[in-house]
């Protein structure tokens, strides 16, 4: 799989309503040393934060690029 290619997956997979600046993202997943070799570990973090209270309201939900710089999926939510 490309890295465009576990870009497109792990956006698929991002909550609906902070889905933005795609294009930014995409260059915070590229900051990523070899991202789609970590595509799994990321969505197992993803799918953690999103079933987290907090997440549960929109507003908590921080904006895919700066989950990505934050590297926030390997943070227990």
């Amino acid at each position: 799989m490309t890295s465009e290619e576990s870009f497109e997956v792990f956006w698929s997979e991002y909550p609906v309503g902070r889905k933005v600046c795609k294009r930014i993202a995409r260059k915070a997943w590229n900051k990523i040393p070899s991202p789609e070799a970590h595509l799994l570990e990321i969505l197992a973090g993803l799918m953690e934060w999103k079933n987290s209270a907090q997440w549960q309201n929109i507003n908590y939900v921080p904006y895919p690029a700066t989950f990505l710089n934050r590297c926030q999926w390997e943070e227990t939510p």
